[in-house]
Formats: structure tokens, C-alpha cells, sequence
């Protein structure tokens, strides 16, 4: 009982608190008082960080790639887009950011991975070739598999429904503060995932392209 009334808290607290940073609250349950700690997860941000695919396909070839780039068609990042979307995030953020990662795939499959590294110079950041942020086309998405379900959908023929609450354009809002509160909050897409079956530490296999691997 105290476990679910501690989840169902911390859901509450991260969507009343997106403003103000920190990292635990008290609360009082019967005669105790509690300091209930938040996961990074439902923390606001201070500072953007975020992840893009500079390739959606890979020649690896991994078991249940979270990315679903081991049944993704060849497919490249439009650097003219990734460059329009970082300009639209350098005005929010004032040129600050805590990280980009640039991802895949496998990124040096990408002919231009060299340009979209100068692309993401104009930000004050680390930034590496290969957190769960995902910018693409315009729109950040707080988690890997809702940004690129579609590839699932599209190999598995599936309908994992994509709503425009499981995203944020970066065109529409007014405030960095705004996306921050987006990204700390939970999903509708968040119901399709079960985390208490979630199998982790797996031994390296190359994949069959059975949806097994996944679900």
C-alpha cells in the first residue's frame, strides 16, 4: 500500500513541481515523515540535453535494439532540418545545453556526420558521437522507442499509437521552462511500456527480426 501511494506521489509531485529544482520532498505518512526521492526521470531539467539520430539504420545488427535500427530501412538525418531545429533550440536555451548525443545507427554510416557536428558547435555543450531525449523532425520526444515506433510499426506492422502528448515542438512553445515541464512528466505513450518485464544485462546476439525481441 505505501509503495503505490509513494509511485503515485511521485507522479503528482514531478507534474506540481516542474518548476523548481530539486531532487527529493518530504511527505508524512501517518506518524512518519519521509523523504521521498525523485528519479532523474521525473526531475525538471536545468539544463537541455538530448539525443539525435544521424542514421536510423546500422550494419551491427543487435538482438532487441532499443533503437530499432536493426530492422530500420537506410535512412539519413535531413542536416538542413537538424540545423533549423538546433538554430530554434539555441534561441530557447540562450546557446546553453547540457549534452547532445549524436546517435544511430551506427552515425558514421553517415556520409555528412562531419557537417551535422558543426551543425550542434553553435551550442555551449559536450557533445559525443554515440540520455533518452530524442529530437527529430522539430519535435523532442522524452524517450527512445516513442520517437521511432513508426520503424516497429512499420517492419512489425503494428499500431502503437504516437499522440501529439507524447511530444513537444520546439516551434510552438514559448520558454525553454515549457519543454522542461513537458519532459519531466509521463506520457500516454508511457502505458504501452511494461518495465517490471523489462529483461536487462542480455548476452549479445545478433538479431532474428522477431518482435520477440522486443515485446
Amino acid at each position: 500500500m505505501l509503495i503505490l501511494l509513494v509511485l503515485k506521489i511521485k507522479i503528482l509531485v514531478s507534474m506540481i513541481l516542474s518548476k523548481i529544482y530539486c531532487n527529493y520532498i518530504k511527505i508524512a505518512y501517518g506518524q512518519k515523515i519521509y523523504d521521498l526521492y525523485l528519479s532523474e526521470k521525473f526531475r525538471p531539467l536545468k539544463l537541455l540535453r538530448f539525443e539525435v539520430h544521424v542514421t536510423d539504420h546500422c550494419n551491427l545488427n543487435c538482438a532487441g535494439c532499443f533503437h530499432f535500427s536493426n530492422i530500420s530501412p537506410v535512412s539519413f538525418l535531413d542536416i538542413k532540418q537538424f540545423q533549423n531545429d538546433c538554430e530554434q533550440l539555441s534561441k530557447l536555451t540562450g546557446g546553453k545545453c547540457d549534452r547532445i548525443h549524436l546517435m544511430g545507427g551506427e552515425p558514421l554510416l553517415n556520409p555528412s556526420l562531419n557537417e551535422n557536428q558543426k551543425v550542434i558547435r553553435n551550442f555551449n555543450s559536450y557533445h559525443r558521437v554515440n540520455t533518452c531525449i530524442q529530437l527529430r523532425n522539430g519535435k523532442l520526444y522524452p524517450c527512445v522507442p516513442v520517437a521511432y515506433i513508426d520503424i516497429f510499426n512499420l517492419y512489425f506492422n503494428k499500431k502503437l499509437i504516437v499522440s501529439k502528448r507524447d511530444f513537444i515542438d520546439i516551434y510552438k512553445v514559448k520558454s525553454i521552462e515549457e519543454i522542461f515541464r513537458f519532459l519531466s512528466r509521463p506520457i500516454p505513450f508511457c502505458r504501452y511500456c511494461n518495465i517490471d518485464a523489462t529483461v536487462r544485462d542480455i548476452d549479445w546476439s545478433i538479431t532474428k527480426k522477431e518482435i520477440s525481441e522486443w515485446v
